[in-house]
């Protein structure tokens, strides 16, 4: 053991190290440096010099804080002048100067005829008041428009009859008749105007000819028709079904026909009690479909 020495430091004994690779890696990982000497001086040195530097900022001004600050009142006076140049001092003995404002151009067109109602050039007879022809020129109208327009129109001119004044009811059932009988047979409108003319026979509107000589011409013809013919000859009055027999009576012989209007037909004259020696040869002949004949033998 060696003497004491004064002013000497005595070292630390070098612990032993663990056998084996684990322990040697462990030992070194718990290894520290020596604090290097006069760490305490230089950390003291290092706050003074910040302490003098804020004090020598705060007292003359400069720095980032002054910066700022400069910024901050750039940014004022430039509101400030924004504001003079938008709210000006006005004098109230100063003279305003004249406003430019821009020319308005007005375009000058020519007189223009005035408007006038669809069908208004439609001829009608004289007698009529203004608000029936008007009725009446629009419906016209609306059949040259086709679909559900044109249809609109036809439904209408049973209306107009039955709203028309006693002193031009005449001119418009004429109107309104020779209207109808014009369509019937229209592949477009043909059933349609049959509609409307079996509202005239079920109200027994007279003067009714025109629509049924069309309905038997044209109505019975059409296979598509046969159906709404046959329902306005049955609502005609007994003195209007005269003329229809012998048309619907022939619908029933004709073998060309179809079955189902053929029942239709016999049906309708059924409940005219109307009976021929051509339908009760017709109904024994076994040539004849079932179904017709059924329908020719009931009562």
């Amino acid at each position: 053991m060696s003497p004491f020495q004064p002013g000497a430091t005595q070292e630390a004994p070098e612990p032993k190290q663990p056998p084996g690779l684990a322990g040697k890696v462990g030992h070194l990982a718990r290894q520290r440096p020596p604090d290097p000497r006069g760490k305490g001086l230089v950390i003291a040195v290092i706050a003074g010099v910040a302490v003098i530097a804020a004090i020598y900022q705060v007292t003359t001004g400069s720095g980032a804080g002054k910066t700022v600050r400069d910024q901050r009142a750039k940014d004022a006076r430039a509101i400030e002048e924004h504001r003079t140049d938008l709210v000006a001092p006005t004098d109230p003995h100063a003279e305003t100067p004249p406003t430019t404002r821009p020319v308005e151009i007005v375009e000058v067109l020519p007189d223009e005829p005035p408007m006038t109602m669809p069908g208004a050039n439609i001829p009608l007879p004289e007698g009529l008041r203004e608000r029936t022809a008007g009725r009446l020129r629009l419906s016209l109208n609306a059949l040259t428009g086709g679909g559900l327009v044109a249809e609109s129109g036809i439904r209408e001119l049973p209306l107009i009859l039955a709203d028309a004044a006693a002193d031009e009811r005449d001119v418009v059932r004429g109107v309104v008749i020779d209207s109808l009988a014009a369509l019937i047979g229209s592949r477009r409108l043909g059933s349609t105007a049959v509609d409307a003319a079996i509202r005239l026979a079920d109200e027994a509107e007279t003067g009714l000819g025109p629509i049924t000589r069309a309905v038997l011409a044209r109505g019975l013809e059409d296979d598509r028709g046969v159906a709404a013919a046959l329902v306005y000859l049955e609502h005609l009055p007994p003195d209007g079904q005269e003329g229809a027999v012998e048309a619907v009576t022939g619908l029933v012989t004709e073998k060309g026909r179809p079955l189902h209007l053929r029942v239709l037909a016999t049906r309708t004259l059924n409940r005219w009690n109307v009976g021929s020696d051509e339908l009760a040869a017709l109904a024994k002949d076994p040539r004849t479909p079932a179904a017709l004949r059924k329908a020719l033998a009931a009562e």
